[in-house]
């Protein structure tokens, strides 16, 4: 009877045990990077590292990380998060789709590819609306977003 009890509390315990993996990042690089939104505004040296399921933004000014910006199912911003539509409604445009800034950290094409003109290092996209006018630019090792409506630059070169 002991033996029983025994085997089913290691049962029990075991299926409620959790395994914690640290999700090594894919990606890791070094970058300068220059945020600039209507309520964010930053431009110093960062990491971009990523993983399958997120995409984590760092920036640091001497040292001191002073952003955070982190896309996986939502987006958190300094440990505050908030839906991929909230996000754009708070700090980008309600009128971009809820995966803009997933793809722009991710270098894919945004807005479903529309206006697509690849070349040897990557591709460009031009996107005009009464909503925004966006350039964005992506080759192997830079990113380029800017929406002169909205007023929005991001943009993220890689050090070497």
């Amino acid at each position: 009877m002991k033996n029983i009890f025994i085997a089913i509390l290691v049962i029990f315990l075991s299926s409620c045990a959790t395994k914690t993996i640290n999700q090594v990042p894919t990606v890791s690089k070094s970058c300068k990077v220059v945020f600039k939104t209507k309520k964010i505004a930053f431009a110093d040296t960062g990491f971009l590292n990523q993983s399958p399921n997120k995409t984590d933004l760092q920036i640091f000014a001497m040292g001191v990380p002073i952003l955070e910006l982190k896309v996986s199912d939502n987006v958190c911003l300094n440990k505050m998060c908030n839906s991929k539509q909230s996000f754009n409604q708070t700090h980008l445009s309600p009128y971009y789709p809820d995966d803009l800034i997933e793809n722009i950290l991710n270098k894919k094409p945004i807005f479903g590819g529309k206006n697509l003109e690849k070349n040897q290092n990557g591709f460009m996209q031009t996107l005009s609306s009464k909503w925004y006018n966006i350039k964005y630019k992506v080759d192997k090792e830079n990113i380029y977003f800017k929406d002169k409506k909205n007023k929005i630059i991001i943009k993220i070169t890689g050090l070497k």
